[in-house]
């Protein structure tokens, strides 16, 4: 028999208890390895709202279920903006609607009644949108009458050689941002050339029609 003392029994204590904690502590990081967790902080990747993400906003009217604004990808046809507004009714005809035509941001999906006349054709080649068939059947600027690239709404620019609606969307967002950043519009129209996607070649084909 052995037998002990206080004081060596308090140790014998401690030291078990040690040596069950140490085995707890054993067996719980081996579970959780096995389960594949980890020590490691927790990292959320950050999610993209809807204006952080490369979409488009189109209107969407005529003959579909539910007429309205729709925030599109980047890319997407006048096929997907339909499918969102709920697809056309049963009074709707898509049969003068292009709609494998890529949609710009801030243009307008029309979907006529049967026997209607397009009067608001959808976006994109061929069809064109209404704001487009509007420019285009103002008076084209001249030599001798210039737009003036300050005052121009996205419909004047988009009747300019080369243009189309979605260079004159970037010229307007060009313009607002100086107004914003430097408190000014255009000073000279060699300015035009710093908007995304406008060279030399694409500026020479409108430069003689337009001002600052």
């Amino acid at each position: 028999m052995f037998y002990f003392s206080r004081a060596e029994q308090a140790v014998l204590i401690v030291f078990l208890a040690a040596l069950l904690a140490g085995a707890g502590l054993g067996l719980y990081a081996r579970g959780r390895a096995s389960a594949g967790l980890t020590d490691e902080p927790f990292l959320v990747e950050p999610q993209l709202s809807p204006e952080d993400a490369s979409t488009v906003v189109v209107h969407v009217a005529g003959e579909v279920a539910r007429p309205g604004l729709y925030r599109l990808k980047v890319g997407a046809r006048v096929d997907d903006a339909i499918t969102q507004a709920g697809g056309v009714t049963p009074k709707g005809d898509t049969s003068a609607v292009n709609l494998a035509a890529q949609l710009a941001d801030g243009e307008k999906v029309y979907v006529p009644a049967r026997g209607q006349s397009q009067v608001a054709p959808a976006v994109g080649p061929p069809a064109l949108s209404r704001s487009r068939t509007a420019a285009l059947a103002s008076p084209m600027p001249t030599p001798a009458r210039k737009l003036s690239i300050n005052a121009a709404t996205a419909e004047q620019l988009d009747a300019l050689p080369g243009i189309g609606p979605t260079y004159a969307q970037r010229i307007i967002a060009y313009r607002q941002q100086l107004r914003r950043r430097e408190g000014r519009g255009f000073t000279n129209i060699e300015e035009l050339m710093e908007v995304p996607g406008i060279g030399p070649k694409r500026f020479g084909a409108f430069k003689d029609l337009i001002r600052p």
